[in-house]
C-alpha cells in the first residue's frame, strides 16, 4: 500500500510540473490526473491565439525535458472541454 502511495504522489507530482506552465498560459485550464496506469496527465487548455506558437514552444521544451514520456498535444480544437451544463434560455 505504502509504494502505491509513493507512486500516486509522484504521479501527482510530475503531473503539476507538466500542467501548472501550461496552465499559466491558458484562459482556462482542465485536468485528469492518473486516470490509468499508462495515461499521467489528461488535459484541456483553452489558449488564446496570440499564445498557440508559444504554448507549442513550452510543449516541445517539456517534451525534451522528459524524454521518458509521450507527450500529445493536438488541437486548436473547438472549446467544448469547457461548455458547462446550463444553458440560457
Amino acid at each position: 500500500m505504502q509504494a502505491r502511495l509513493e507512486r500516486r504522489r509522484e504521479t501527482e507530482r510530475l503531473a503539476e510540473e507538466l500542467h501548472a506552465p501550461l496552465a499559466a498560459l491558458a484562459r482556462d485550464a482542465t485536468q485528469t490526473v492518473g486516470a490509468t496506469e499508462r495515461l499521467l496527465l489528461s488535459a484541456a487548455y483553452l489558449v488564446p491565439e496570440e499564445a498557440v506558437a508559444e504554448f507549442r514552444e513550452l510543449v516541445a521544451r517539456l517534451e525534451e525535458a522528459h524524454p521518458e514520456l509521450g507527450i500529445v498535444c493536438t488541437g486548436p480544437w473547438p472549446p467544448y472541454s469547457f461548455a458547462t451544463a446550463e444553458a440560457g434560455s
